[in-house]
């Protein structure tokens, strides 16, 4: 964790000289995030940052877990993630007047969530090892163990993504 609080102040362009404030509230909120999606997924960061010249205009944040996942479980975990992230990004009065456009939207985000074996492996090629959100549309990974590459697995915009998970009777991941 401290890794990432580290990497976080040198790639979001925050320095502790004369720190904005909205870096500041960006900081909090992103190290009590990752501090839940720790405990109630077991989730670690592997990296964050975001683009804070003059405003928050994005978060980027790269989180690994222990998991063997299908594209749907994978998408519910994703969408539970990154739907959490936004609740607390948009319900954060001090940091509101900072976000480059109110509510904050998956547009701002940019999240990978990777997932491995316990010993850190990659998994099997028929779970998904990597899903990223790249300008509002998620791409899921898989890995090819004997072609020592990553395959893409699927495609899909956001919203056809969260509007599947909601309609999902499935339990949250």
């Amino acid at each position: 964790m401290c890794f990432c609080i580290v990497l976080f102040a040198i790639v979001s362009g925050c320095s502790r000289d004369k720190e904005p404030v909205y870096c500041k509230y960006a900081k909090e909120i992103q190290t009590e995030y990752l501090r839940a999606m720790n405990k109630q997924y077991g989730l670690v960061c592997s990296g964050f940052g975001g683009g804070y010249i003059n405003n928050v205009n994005l978060i980027h944040l790269d989180l690994d877990g222990v998991y063997n996942y299908s594209i749907q479980e994978a998408r519910t975990l994703y969408i539970t993630c990154v739907e959490e992230l936004l609740k607390r990004l948009n319900t954060n009065e001090q940091i509101r007047p900072y976000l480059e456009h109110y509510p904050f939207t998956e547009r701002g985000i940019r999240m990978g969530l990777s997932f491995e074996k316990a010993n850190s492996d990659n998994v099997e090629d028929r779970y998904i090892c990597y899903v990223s959100l790249i300008n509002g549309e998620i791409y899921y990974r898989s890995y090819d163990h004997e072609n020592d590459s990553f395959i893409a697995r699927h495609q899909e915009p956001y919203q056809e993504a969260l509007r599947i998970v909601s309609e999902s009777s499935s339990p949250k991941p």
